[in-house]
């Protein structure tokens, strides 16, 4: 019975976790390609820039980027917000510390869940070590 709580709760609880972990280092990386994005056009004092726009199926755009004193980042649900770039900058940071600290919190739970998996897992053998004798 204990080995079918291992199959049936904590290893779909862990394939779980590791799921969402998968997800939030996904968008953990495209804020910091953003940040760093962000980070050039200031250091760099970018006033306009030529780029290529993915259309999708392979087809790409040009357009110029005319102006770069702000930027529209989207923030959830289709919503996009203008900022200016070190708002921009600001926004990206504090949505990079969001992410970093539920990364964090579901490792724990991968590690404690793990630890369960291989704690029960010796309890089992153990129960059937000592049944056997």
């Amino acid at each position: 019975m204990e080995k079918s709580f291992i199959e049936t709760q904590l290893k779909p609880d862990l394939n779980k976790i590791n799921s969402q972990l998968l997800n939030l280092n996904f968008h953990l990386e495209e804020f910091n390609k953003l940040k760093l994005q962000i980070q050039t056009m200031i250091d760099q004092n970018i006033k306009k820039f030529n780029t290529k726009i993915d259309m999708g199926c392979g087809v790409f755009y040009e357009a110029e980027i005319p102006d770069t004193t702000h930027i529209n980042i989207l923030i959830g649900c289709g919503v996009h917000v203008e900022f200016t770039l070190e708002e921009g900058l600001q926004h990206v940071n504090n949505r990079i510390n969001t992410l970093n600290s539920k990364i964090d919190t579901l490792n724990k739970k991968s590690a404690n869940i793990r630890a369960n998996v291989g704690m029960m897992s010796e309890a089992i053998q153990e129960l059937q070590r000592l049944e056997g004798q």
